[in-house]
């Protein structure tokens, strides 16, 4: 849009949903409130419609020789942030038993009346000139 001019210009917010099958779209305010706040705070000034807006999208992947590549799958509607009272319906993902660790074994010192291994053992060596001779 060139300066000065005016029109329907309006800033945006674009939640994206990486998937086609989804039918509708929220922030995650139990994970970042502060996030689901700020949205809800800027969305209601573009309620007189100089604010932002909040869209909801979501991605179609392709398949076969399309396969990695991302298509438009329309527009999907934005519903309320997620609250921490919304967690209360949600179920965790059970977690396997952690094995229990057995312990390791310490490492041996050498006592102090024993030589270290590391001290080389004297072997008898014969004159080379005397035992060719």
């Amino acid at each position: 849009m060139k300066k000065g001019a005016t029109g329907d210009a309006h800033a945006a917010v674009v939640l994206m949903a990486g998937r086609h099958d989804v039918v509708a779209i929220r922030a995650n305010g139990a994970a970042c409130p502060s996030f689901a706040r700020h949205l809800a705070a800027a969305a209601a000034e573009g309620g007189g419609g100089g604010g932002v807006r909040v869209l909801g999208h979501r991605v179609r992947w392709g398949e076969g020789v399309d396969a990695g590549k991302a298509f438009d799958g329309g527009q999907v509607p934005v519903l309320a942030p997620l609250t921490k009272d919304d967690l209360t319906v949600l179920v965790r993902k059970p977690r396997r038993p952690k094995k229990p660790r057995t312990p390791k074994m310490p490492l041996t010192t050498p006592q102090k009346d024993q030589k270290a291994s590391t001290t080389p053992k004297k072997v008898k060596t014969e004159n080379y000139e005397s035992a060719t001779s």
